[in-house]
């Protein structure tokens, strides 16, 4: 990229060597990474190493936007958040208490222990730095409302002030990454994403390439999601994607049982939340406990509906 990445404002240290904590970005370079960030003795035997992190960007500060600030911020990195609107001083500080007190809200679910450390990596800025913000963004998230128009004017926003090998990432629930990648200006580093809500606890994030995306860069923002406790797959450019199209099998399938006479709305409610939700969850990833507990807690699936 010809800059120095800067160290994470929350950096951590290992004595025990390498971790999936300490990688470096992006992958291709990690090589010479690895041989710049090691101290001469082997970190094996007592070195310490120094975390550097990519620079995190959420365009729109909407629900997903923020939730997706949210994960990040959980997992250690600092991220900002830009306002889609430009507003005059005084509404934008209005805007931004709002915005954090809607953090606040969703951090609940959290420990509380964590929540002041959580909310300080997340900074809430005005239209007008748009520029500073993307001068020294890795990756960037749209956010914006799921809509061609909306997606089109985000997106050169976007494309006009972002770094040249920036990634560019698309939160869209029904639009494709084939629609959306002629509104930027370097399609290879583009490509959509589909977070299941709430973003900030759901693991599975699908990463949605379009042909000309570069592996490098699905590569990395793989690497980067996973950094944080995710867990990122791959799905080609069509509609539903994998997660929603599971969800409306179950969807139906509940409504035909009911249909049918199998069993009342009631007893299938409680078989699915206890039943199948718990199922699910216990097959989850083992890095992410404190995340599977509080979507437990958020979904209420720890609670009997009596």
């Amino acid at each position: 990229r010809g800059r120095t990445r800067p160290a994470s404002p929350d950096p951590e240290w290992h004595a025990d060597g390498p971790s999936r904590d300490s990688r470096c970005f992006p992958p291709d370079r990690c090589a010479g990474a690895s041989r710049r960030q090691r101290s001469p003795a082997d970190p094996r035997r007592g070195a310490f190493m120094k975390v550097e992190r990519p620079h995190i960007a959420v365009f729109g500060a909407g629900r997903t936007g923020r939730e997706i600030a949210l994960a990040f911020a959980h997992g250690g990195y600092d991220v900002r958040i830009i306002d889609g609107e430009t507003r005059r001083p005084d509404e934008f500080t209005r805007f931004a208490d709002e915005v954090r007190a809607a953090l606040r809200t969703a951090l609940a679910t959290f420990a509380v222990n964590a929540v002041d450390r959580i909310d300080a990596r997340v900074h809430v800025v005005p239209a007008t730095d748009i520029a500073d913000v993307l001068a020294r963004a890795d990756v960037v998230f749209e956010a914006v409302a799921d809509t061609l128009e909306a997606k089109r004017i985000a997106l050169a926003r976007i494309g006009a002030d972002a770094v040249p090998g920036a990634t560019i990432a698309s939160t869209t629930a029904s639009l494709l990454a084939t629609d959306l990648a002629g509104f930027v200006p370097r399609p290879e580093r583009f490509l959509a994403v589909r977070w299941p809500d709430p973003a900030y606890l759901m693991p599975i994030v699908e990463l949605s390439p379009h042909p000309a995306t570069s592996r490098h860069a699905l590569s990395w923002l793989r690497a980067i999601l996973e950094d944080i406790g995710n867990v990122p797959v791959e799905c080609a450019p069509a509609p539903g994607g994998i997660v929603d199209r599971l969800r409306s099998l179950v969807a139906n399938e509940t409504a035909r049982m009911v249909e049918e006479g199998l069993a009342t709305p009631e007893a299938v409610e409680r078989a699915t939340r206890f039943g199948l939700g718990l199922h699910l969850l216990s097959g989850g990833p083992d890095d992410t406990p404190a995340r599977t507990l509080a979507l437990v807690r958020h979904l209420g699936i720890d609670r009997d509906p009596r």
